[in-house]
């Protein structure tokens, strides 16, 4: 039950290096997990409990038997909820927020009326001004940063490389923008990232040149 404790003002920072993993557990009981490269501030009030995702990807498991309200900001998007394990992936000018389990709500930062209400085995992106098209995907098959891997469903290449970028210490950028915009799908091995390059690079015609402080991907010519 809600222990008033839990009311109690908090305020932390949570922040991981690349390749590293976090989880953390917040005074209502409530569990965050940090994929690499992310940084999040934690600010619980006796009136709501919020997060800020200022970079990176994050899960979240809010406690089922805490009530008041659970607010999850990032650069594009607004999350509230009572009750929810989701999520919250902020990339290239984009938030994705992925539901396992309850429901949530999910607005843009700059347009809150532009609201949608997903669930469990609902998705959808984010941008400043608008919400995406919410697409279904089984739970039971889920793979995600926890389990070593990324998913790529139709993005740009820029997109993917975020991903990526969190679990390596050489950052892998593309060449020009025709390379940028390359559309991939796929399931990514985030524990193997040269290889996963090598993988992208026999399934997309991608050069790929290592150079002194960073790896550069190039579509070639047809």
């Amino acid at each position: 039950m809600e222990d008033l404790k839990t009311r109690e003002p908090f305020k932390c920072r949570y922040q991981t290096a690349p390749k590293e993993i976090s989880k953390q557990t917040l005074p209502d009981g409530s569990h965050i997990k940090l994929s690499a490269t992310t940084k999040v501030l934690v600010n619980y009030s006796e009136t709501r409990r919020r997060i800020r995702l200022l970079n990176g990807e994050a899960q979240i498991s809010t406690c089922k038997e805490v009530t008041w309200p659970f607010i999850v900001e990032s650069r594009q998007a607004l999350i509230r909820t009572h009750k929810a394990t989701f999520n919250i992936d902020q990339r290239y000018g984009v938030t994705e927020v992925t539901v396992l389990e309850g429901n949530i709500t999910v607005s843009p930062v700059k347009q809150n009326k532009n609201r949608a209400e997903i669930k469990k085995g609902e998705m959808l992106k984010v941008t400043e001004h608008n919400t995406g098209a919410i697409k279904g995907f089984e739970v039971s098959s889920y793979k995600d940063w926890g389990s070593g891997f990324t998913k790529a469903d139709n993005i740009r290449l820029t997109e993917l490389l975020i991903s990526l970028n969190r679990f390596t210490n050489t950052p892998l950028v593309t060449r020009d923008q025709n390379t940028s915009r390359l559309l991939v799908s796929g399931v990514y091995d985030l524990n193997h990232i040269e290889d996963t390059v090598l993988c992208l690079s026999k399934s997309y015609n991608l050069k790929v040149t290592k150079e002194e402080s960073h790896t550069v991907l190039e579509l070639l010519p047809e």
